[in-house]
C-alpha cells in the first residue's frame, strides 16, 4: 500500500504479487462483491478507480496493481 498527493488529490495504490488481471479485465463489470463496493465508495467520494497504476517513484513487480484517487 503507498499513499501521496498530488494536484489537490489524494492517491492510495495497492498491489500483491499474485498473476494479476486477467487480459481485457474491466472493473466495472467484475461482478464481485469487492470491486462493487470499492467502484461504489469511489464513486461517492468522486473518484478514480485505475487498474494498473502505480506511482511513478515506485518500480512495477509482477502482480495486480490497483489506485484509487480523490479529491482533498
Amino acid at each position: 500500500v503507498h499513499g501521496w498527493t498530488e494536484a489537490e488529490r489524494l492517491f492510495i495504490s495497492v498491489s500483491d504479487n499474485g498473476p494479476g488481471f486477467p487480459p481485457g479485465f474491466d472493473l466495472s463489470r467484475s461482478g464481485g462483491f469487492g470491486f462493487t463496493l470499492v467502484n461504489a465508495l469511489t464513486a461517492q467520494m468522486e473518484g478514480r478507480l485505475t487498474p494498473g497504476a502505480v506511482p511513478s517513484d515506485q518500480s512495477v513487480p509482477p502482480g495486480a496493481h490497483l489506485t484509487v484517487d480523490f479529491p482533498v
